[in-house]
């Protein structure tokens, strides 16, 4: 016991002044003596004692000024019981607001009041439900361990500093609505029940790492000027995150999501990489940078892109407009962009509207089952004829789509044109066997056209890939240059009329004999030779001299190989 501890039945409670009594033994006339020094801003100092809502109540009316407002100097409440109804309305805290390891054993309230100081609630615990409403917090918030056994209403409040609820437990109901939170906000291995964040704004970025939550989690309506940071934190039963707006990134990484749920989000960067999603998972999302690494879907999920802004509804039921001011102010993107599904394993997801031309395929687990729809944005092949000192002169290319993968790939082997090389460029193999995957992926979703670009592409890197033999490289090269791996129409076309032209100039030189035809008579001849069955002009036929029924007999044989070739190249682009 020390100087200023309750001298009754070795009470640690902090003593009145001029007594030796803490405020519960105080006897009635030592506690009017108490309240009769009081003054608006004095400072109250009960610490380790127990206080009731009945003393406390007269002590709060006397510091009630001619305004009608209650202000207290500073608060020393820490290691206190508070019993009873305990209500802090319309109270300005002046200086530091000490509640830490408080224990309020009925409803607690405070509400409309102002903390000018640092607000300490570390510890406390609120065991049945407590109201935090329409407070401003001019400096620090701390609810740092501290629980609520039966909730908290945590609502329209401002707060200028930062606030820390780490390890806290909100262990039924937690509503944390129409807040403005000027700083960062901390709730880091938290562990949180029914809770909800709606209508709110996050200057200064939320953080929640491996934090623990069950139940109904919501959180729309919400503006982030900085990050959301849920890395390691699980999530059960049902979660609605969004619709939010974040200016930095949100990250859900390494996160275990069981229960179902959905995502609906506008940010600059989103990143899920290595998070386990065990339920089926909607995540729309609106012009942000994907990423999705190691992610496992483990039932059917959607990754879908937003063109439109998000609407939620109000607290009053109204249709809302998820604001967007000051968030990517350099470009809005028409697809979001997904740059990464690098080890993911999408059986089950199915991804739409979305700029797939940045992202790596590599080591994507069950490939061939992953869905694509909505008209996803692919990179394509370069344009125009390019030349740069030390480089391959490109080509002039077909136009298809290509994936990250081949780019990496040509821009590794010097094709100018093609950028994206790394240190992590694939093989032609591995391309290949890319190509194959998302090629069976759409002939599985029975879109012919959609997969023709993904076989060719397969079909390129079988021609460079060093593990193809030569003599199949061989066949493959002749495919390619004849008809375009059976896709290119024009090409067969070209190989048919070259073919007829070359073959009709050297049969006028050599082909005839005992006749003088000219090079248009010739050409029409062997013209009927490929494409009837007759045969041609007998008039010609009978002049033809060993070298000439050497041309008739090839263009017989060439004539519906080039045509069947043509025929192919368009079926595959049109069946379904």
């Amino acid at each position: 016991m020390t100087e200023t501890d309750c001298t009754s039945n070795d009470c640690p409670a902090n003593r009145l002044p001029d007594t030796s009594r803490c405020l519960e033994h105080a006897t009635e006339e030592e506690f009017t003596l108490f309240v009769e020094s009081l003054h608006p801003g004095k400072v109250l100092v009960f610490q380790r004692t127990n206080i009731h809502a009945n003393r406390l109540n007269v002590i709060l009316e006397t510091l009630r000024s001619e305004s009608g407002e209650i202000h207290i100097g500073r608060a020393f409440f820490e290691h206190s019981t508070l019993h009873g109804i305990i209500k802090f309305k319309g109270v300005t805290f002046q200086g530091i607001a000490n509640f830490r390891e408080c224990v309020f054993t009925q409803p607690a309230h405070f509400e409309s009041c102002t903390f000018k100081g640092n607000a300490q609630f570390s510890g406390v615990q609120f065991q049945r439900f407590t109201r935090i409403t329409n407070n401003r917090f001019n400096k620090d918030l701390t609810f740092r361990n501290a629980t609520c056994g039966e909730g908290v209403g945590f609502t329209g409040s401002e707060l200028c500093g930062r606030a820390d609820f780490s390890d806290a437990e909100i262990l039924r109901i937690g509503k944390f609505s129409q807040i403005v939170w000027h700083s960062s906000v901390n709730f880091s291995r938290a562990k949180l029940v029914d809770c909800s964040f709606n209508s709110s704004i996050f200057a200064g970025g939320l953080t929640a790492r491996d934090a623990e939550v069950s139940g109904k989690f919501q959180m729309q309506g919400v503006e982030v000027k900085d990050v959301i940071n849920f890395e390691g934190s699980s999530f059960s039963d049902l979660t609605f995150m969004g619709p939010l707006a974040v200016a930095g990134t949100l990250k859900i990484n390494d996160c275990n999501w069981t229960g179902r749920g959905r995502i609906s989000v506008s940010a600059h960067r989103f990143d899920m990489s290595r998070t386990q999603f065990e339920d089926p998972i909607e995540i729309r999302v609106r012009n942000s940078i994907t990423r999705a690494e190691g992610v496992r879907f483990g039932k059917p999920s959607l990754l879908t892109g937003e063109a439109d802004i998000f609407h939620f509804a109000t607290s009053e039921g109204a249709r809302g407009n998820l604001s967007e001011d000051g968030l990517h102010p350099k470009k809005i993107r028409s697809h979001p962009m997904l740059v990464s599904l690098r080890s993911s394993d999408v059986t089950n997801l199915t991804i739409a509207h979305f700029d797939l031309s940045t992202c790596s395929f590599a080591e994507t687990n069950n490939l061939d089952l992953l869905r694509l729809s909505g008209n996803p944005i692919f990179s394509q092949t370069p344009k125009r004829l390019r030349f740069r000192r030390g480089r391959r002169p490109s080509v002039w290319w077909s136009s298809r789509q290509v994936i990250d993968e081949e780019r990496q790939w040509r821009s590794a082997q010097g094709w100018a044109g093609w950028s994206g090389a790394d240190a992590r460029s694939p093989s032609a193999e591995t391309v290949s066997q890319l190509y194959r995957a998302l090629r069976s992926s759409h002939e599985a979703a029975g879109d012919g056209p959609g997969a023709a670009d993904f076989y060719y592409g397969e079909m390129e890197m079988r021609r460079h890939s060093r593990g193809t033999p030569r003599a199949e490289r061989a066949v493959i090269f002749l495919y390619w240059m004849l008809s375009g791996y059976g896709l290119r129409a024009g090409r067969a076309s070209i190989g048919f009329i070259t073919t007829l032209l070359s073959l009709s100039l050297i049969s006028l030189l050599f082909g005839f004999h005992g006749i003088s035809p000219s090079y248009v008579e010739v050409t029409v001849y062997w013209a009927s030779c490929m494409l009837s069955l007759r045969g041609g002009d007998a008039d010609l036929t009978d002049h033809l001299t060993i070298a000439g029924e050497t041309v008739r007999i090839s263009l017989r044989l060439l004539g519906p190989f080039f045509i069947g070739l043509a025929l192919l190249a368009v079926r595959n682009r049109v069946k379904r």
